[in-house]
């Protein structure tokens, strides 16, 4: 399952030409139909299973019959305000509002490309739309410190391949796809390092109907990353390492990779077992981040490649709110100025 340059497929001309006439009488969702199978071959697979979700979910549903003759930006607004209070399949409200520009943004780039092969069409203005504030701030969550020793002490006592994992990305900050994604020859015992090059995700196939598991390159090039571990985790790597099986991957020891989802299943079991409270797999991350942020020495351009952010400006957004010990240790500084 590694993963493997495929040559993409020759576009027919007649049907790209057939898939870009688009009039004021096509339906938004045929117009959704025709901009997917233009950006089929021109993105990643993940990214399009989840702008077909989007699609399927709630752009068709929510402008059913509704014409690009028709469409006004008030039906935008009223998407967006959709999304905010009911947006959720699952009946539990809607989504915040970082949430509802990725999900409005096939959206809104499909009517982008229906205005470039038809000049007629009357273009929307974006810039009036407003989305709402979210109720409460979405603070990030970490482990508190000493709930993290405790945990460490429990995967000590319960060591094996996930569990294992749990560890890695406590002290790395991987993504779960990325630790599910980790192979062999990606782990240098002797230089502490790991090689961030693929991310395992389970995918929605519109043509089968069904959803299939994804080893891929990661999204970004940031996300394409060697970054070091510290040397505790030596411990907890080596009884698991095999040099002699370089393509298998860590988690399971074989050829085949461990998904997202069961790798969340069984941290959850984990927690129960060790009467921790819930907490997202994600939150072990979070925690990595957090820690780091209290160490004076550790540079947050450091933290940045380490996360494989864009740029340290979003980690700063994301995990410059300090903790409370840590304002109560830097607001003690200031005895040294008196």
């Amino acid at each position: 399952m590694d993963v493997s340059t495929k040559r993409r497929p020759e576009i027919s001309l007649i049907n790209l030409d057939a898939t870009r006439k688009v009039t004021v009488n096509t339906e938004i969702g045929t117009l959704m139909d025709k901009w997917l199978e233009y950006k089929r071959e021109l993105v990643k697979d993940g990214t399009y299973s989840n702008w077909v979700l989007t699609t399927e979910n709630h752009i068709k549903p929510f402008f059913n019959g509704i014409t690009l003759g028709d469409i006004t930006e008030g039906d935008l607004q009223d998407f967006i305000m959709y999304l905010y209070t009911d947006g959720k399949k699952d009946g539990k409200g809607g989504f915040c509002s970082r949430s509802i520009r990725n999900l409005i943004l096939p959206l809104k780039q499909a009517l982008d490309y229906a205005y470039k092969y038809n000049r007629r069409l009357e273009k929307l203005d974006w810039s009036v739309l407003e989305y709402p504030k979210d109720k409460k701030a979405d603070h990030v969550k970490a482990m508190p410190y000493e709930e993290q020793v405790r945990f460490r002490q429990a995967v000590y006592l319960n060591l094996n391949r996930k569990t294992a994992a749990y560890l890695i990305t406590l002290y790395t900050g991987l993504r779960i796809g990325e630790i599910c994604g980790l192979q062999m020859h990606d782990i240098s015992l002797s230089q502490h390092t790991i090689s961030v090059s693929r991310t395992v995700q389970r995918i929605y196939d519109k043509k089968q109907g069904k959803t299939k598991v994804l080893v891929s390159t990661p999204k970004t090039e940031n996300s394409v990353r060697t970054i070091p571990f510290p040397p505790l985790l030596i411990a907890v790597i080596e009884p698991f390492y095999s040099a002699k099986a370089p393509d298998c991957y860590f988690i399971t020891g074989k050829q085949k990779p461990c998904e997202p989802r069961t790798l969340r299943r069984h941290f959850d079991r984990f927690l129960k077992q060790n009467r921790f409270p819930k907490m997202k797999y994600h939150e072990l991350r979070h925690t990595f981040a957090t820690r780091a942020m209290e160490l004076p020495n550790f540079d947050i351009k450091s933290l940045s490649a380490i996360l494989g952010h864009n740029n340290p400006a979003f980690t700063l957004n994301v995990y410059g709110r300090a903790n409370i010990e840590q304002e109560i240790a830097c607001m003690g500084e200031m005895n040294k100025l008196l």
